[in-house]
């Protein structure tokens, strides 16, 4: 895939969609089914920086990358949620891709 549209054609795209709307020129769309946006349950890897002491992180981590004032780790395959009820609302993580 390419790096998107750009904004002059999205804003473009945007506007016409804006003027189309009010001029009345405008399709109604039905979605059929179910749209589940539940990933609750999908479980990936996260990059975590944290203060907390690994030893209260141990269940979810698989790769300690720095263990100094900050220690810095690889979690398991777990659930967003799980790894925020671990961790400390000041940490950072990130989603592995």
């Amino acid at each position: 895939g390419g790096g998107g549209a750009g904004s002059l054609p999205t804003g473009d795209a945007v506007v016409r969609d804006i003027l189309d709307a009010i001029s009345g020129n405008w399709y109604s769309v039905k979605i059929s089914g179910k749209i589940n946006a539940n990933n609750a349950s999908i479980k990936h890897r996260y990059y975590v920086r944290t203060k907390k002491d690994l030893n209260e992180m141990k269940s979810i981590v698989e790769k300690v990358i720095e263990d100094g004032g900050e220690k810095i780790f690889i979690t398991k395959e777990i659930e967003r949620e799980e790894l925020i009820k671990k961790a400390d609302p000041k940490d950072f993580f990130a989603k592995i891709l």
